[in-house]
């Protein structure tokens, strides 16, 4: 490919140029890839404000709360082993 015939394809690459405009923090997420199987069910009484609470900041990480609940009691179990 010539010289010219790059410059023309990068020219019309919408790609090619600066997208920072179109990208928003506003729109991301954060995003968790959970590899390991869980294959154990716990049951655990919990206040019900607690739980209200857990929903409410669940919502606010866009995530389901029983994902925020296994994160929070996964995350506190690895920083005290």
């Amino acid at each position: 490919m010539s010289k010219q015939a790059k410059a023309r394809a990068k020219e019309d690459d919408p790609l090619a140029g600066d997208l920072s405009a179109f990208i928003g923090k506003a729109n991301w997420r954060k995003v968790r890839f959970l590899m390991a199987p869980k294959d154990t069910t716990v049951t655990i009484r919990i206040n019900k404000g607690v739980v209200d609470l857990a929903k409410k900041v669940a919502k606010q990480e866009g995530i389901r709360y029983h994902r925020l609940m296994r994160n929070a009691i996964t995350n506190y179990v690895i920083k005290a082993a």
